[in-house]
C-alpha cells in the first residue's frame, strides 16, 4: 500500500525543506513510515522496492553492534564471545560500515565493503557466514534454505570451520 502527499514540492521553492519535513512527519505519524520518491515514479516501479530490515552502522562501532545484540533479550556469554570474535574478524578487514539486523533479522550482523559486497553473520549454531557480491538487499529477504537452493553465483557461503577467517579474507580481497 502506498500513501502519497498531493502537495507539489518543488526543490527550487524557498519553503521546500520545511514542507518536505512537515509531510514526512505527517506520514510517519499517520502510517508509521515515510520515504521520498520522485513524483513520476509509477506504481509498477514502486512495487520493485523492498524494505530491508537492516540498520547500517559506521565503521568502528563494534561495541554498538554488541550492545544491540544483547539488548534484544538474553544472550548467553558463549554466543556473545563468538559475536565479538566474528566482529573483530570483520573489523580487521577494513569494512565501510556494519550492518545490524532488525525484526526477523535480529540475530544477524555483518559489514559492507564498498557499494556491492556485504558479509553477514548469525549467532545460531551451525550457521555459516554469507557473502553477497550483488543484490544483497533482495537476497537477504530469502530464507537460508532458499539461498542454498538457488546456487546463486553472487552468494558465497563460508562455514565456520578451521580456517574460515582466511577464506573470508581471501574472498573479500578477490571480490
Amino acid at each position: 500500500m502506498r500513501f502519497r502527499i498531493d502537495q507539489p514540492l518543488l526543490r527550487t521553492a524557498a519553503a521546500f525543506s520545511g514542507d518536505l519535513h512537515f509531510n514526512l512527519r505527517l506520514l510517519r505519524e499517520a502510517v508509521g513510515e515515510a520515504h521520498v520518491f520522485g513524483a513520476d515514479l509509477s506504481d509498477e516501479e514502486f512495487t520493485r522496492f523492498q524494505h530491508v530490515d537492516w540498520e547500517l552502522l559506521p565503521p568502528g562501532s563494534t561495541d554498538r553492534v554488541v550492545a544491540q545484540l544483547t539488548s534484544r533479550g538474553p544472550i548467553n556469554p558463549e554466543k556473545l564471545k563468538v559475536a565479538q570474535e566474528r566482529l573483530s574478524v570483520l573489523d580487521r578487514l577494513g569494512h565501510d560500515g556494519f550492518i545490524f539486523g532488525k525484526g526477523r533479522f535480529a540475530r544477524y550482523f555483518g559489514a559492507r565493503f564498498g557499494d556491492r559486497l556485504v558479509v553477514l553473520e548469525n549467532l545460531e549454531y551451525g550457521n555459516a557466514l554469507y557473502m553477497f557480491d550483488e543484490n544483497w538487499e533482495q537476497l537477504t529477504q530469502l530464507s537460508r534454505t532458499e539461498l542454498i537452493k538457488r546456487r546463486d553465483a553472487s552468494v558465497h557461503r563460508i562455514p565456520h570451520l578451521p580456517g574460515w577467517q582466511s577464506a573470508v579474507r581471501k574472498a573479500v580481497r578477490s571480490l
